[in-house]
């Protein structure tokens, strides 16, 4: 099941081919949310008075139970960000829940983060360095499956070496000495391959967000320029599912929202809209 949202959210069951409108059995302004691992809860926050709420949709029944978990204290203005207006995202990490808030001009991003832990129900405050702790940021999943070559990217598939970059031409486009690729990611069949290319530098990094197959064939770039982009991609099955810019949307006519909804065609791996005018989603994996 996909959770995306604009303004209102809405959740679409992927096998039943069917829109569930979330938004009618919660009152409140919907800020940001995130799926729990074994795919038995939903956390969220909602707007009160212009303060934030963490809430619990649990599901189970016909429909999701909701409760109340804690007030963050937050005020909503305070997890804006200032660069691109988008709410910040709330994150699920071995139990706890992470709101980052207090965006810093001199850091280009959110420093300060409260932090919700599931079981004992307490809050507590982190900075910036404790927050890169806790998230295991730097420390790059499936980094050992992949190594560069002359700028160019290697997966080990099996025990094979495949270039997975070489019909894409990232080389003619860099503007740094040389490519650094990141955001590793691989389907859960073990098909396809993700990853971003930074190919240049500046306030933050730029370059685009790509596919390939395992064996190195139907090479795309999906978005080209989407290694910097908070929201982050997800799989269902050999599907890829990411956010960006529409160009067949205007903020005029479109609700200020430009961006949609993509996923990719398995067959070709090129890009297919899915649904428009979303900001933000995330995916409930099968309970378990």
């Amino acid at each position: 099941m996909i959770a995306y949202q604009d303004s209102l959210l809405f959740f679409y069951n992927v096998d039943e081919d069917m829109t569930i409108p979330f938004h009618l059995l919660e009152p409140d302004e919907i800020f940001n949310f995130v799926f729990d691992p074994d795919g038995k809860a939903l956390y969220y926050t909602v707007v009160r008075n212009g303060m934030l709420w963490l809430r619990q949709a649990t599901f189970g029944g016909e429909e999701p139970q909701l409760e109340d978990l804690v007030n963050l204290n937050i005020p909503k203005e305070s997890s804006i960000s200032e660069t691109s207006v988008e709410h910040s995202r709330l994150m699920y990490k071995d139990g706890k829940l992470l709101i980052p808030n207090g965006f810093s001009w001199e850091a280009y991003c959110f420093t300060s983060f409260r932090i919700y832990t599931i079981a004992s129900r307490k809050l507590q405050d982190a900075d910036w360095d404790k927050y890169v702790s806790l998230m295991g940021l730097g420390e790059e999943r499936n980094s050992h499956l992949f190594s560069t070559k002359s700028d160019q990217l290697y997966y080990r598939n099996g025990g094979k070496l495949v270039c997975v970059t070489d019909k894409l031409n990232l080389e003619e486009q860099k503007e740094e000495e040389s490519i650094e690729y990141m955001q590793y990611s691989i389907s859960p069949d073990r098909s396809k391959v993700a990853f971003g290319a930074m190919l240049m530098f500046g306030d933050i990094a730029h370059g685009p967000l790509c596919i390939a197959n395992a064996d190195g064939s139907q090479q795309q770039i999906l978005v080209e320029d989407g290694v910097s982009d908070e929201q982050p991609t997800l799989w269902i099955g050999n599907r890829l599912f990411f956010i960006d810019v529409d160009d067949e949307l205007t903020s005029e006519n479109d609700g200020d929202c430009g961006f949609s909804l993509f996923t990719i065609d398995p067959s070709t791996n090129k890009r297919t809209r899915m649904f428009d005018r979303v900001r933000r989603f995330d995916i409930k994996q099968p309970a378990k």
